[in-house]
Formats: C-alpha cells, sequence, structure tokens
C-alpha cells in the first residue's frame, strides 16, 4: 500500500488484502495477483496510454491477457503529471463530479 507523507514523500508499506478498505492505494509490481478490484490510476505504461495487461483466469476462465488502461480522464487532465511516471499525491485526490 502507498501513503504520502505532508512532503509529498511516497511511503510504501505492506498490508494484506483482508486489511484493504475503500481508498487505499495499491502498488502491484509485476506478475502478482489483485486482492481487490481496482482502479488502474498508473502504470509503467504511462508513456503509450497508461495500459496494462490482466489475466482474468480466476473470474471467467479465459487465460488470455486483457488489455486495460487507465481511465481517458486522467490522460486528458492529468498528462502533466501522468508524463513524468511518478506517483504523486495529486493522482489520487478524487472529487464528486455532478
Amino acid at each position: 500500500m502507498i501513503t504520502f507523507g505532508v512532503d509529498g514523500s511516497i511511503k510504501e508499506t505492506i498490508k494484506k488484502s483482508k486489511h484493504l478498505k475503500p481508498g487505499d492505494i495499491v502498488l502491484l509490481k509485476g506478475h502478482c495477483s489483485a486482492p481487490a478490484d481496482l482502479l488502474i490510476v498508473l502504470t509503467s505504461m504511462y508513456s503509450d496510454g497508461n495500459k496494462c495487461y490482466v489475466e482474468t483466469a480466476n473470474i471467467d476462465g479465459e487465460t488470455n491477457l486483457k488489455l486495460r488502461e487507465a481511465p481517458s480522464f486522467l490522460l486528458n487532465e492529468l498528462s502533466h503529471l501522468i508524463e513524468k511516471g511518478i506517483a504523486v499525491p495529486e493522482l489520487f485526490k478524487g472529487e464528486g463530479m455532478n
């Protein structure tokens, strides 16, 4: 899990999936299973559409990889933050939509 300090510094902590709660920021590295439904915010392919490949075999039995990408809003509105490929607090601040 990632948390941000008051100065914007990033702190990574390990948390069991049963202790995750809505709003937690989860960092996945390499080939690992996602412990919950997740919203993609930033991927290692940030410069190529902010995409990643997901295997959903445990859900639908299909073993082929599926291409997923972060919401287009992130690329359109926050591209100046995403283009650096660094997780910054501003990427994770949300607001209600009217």
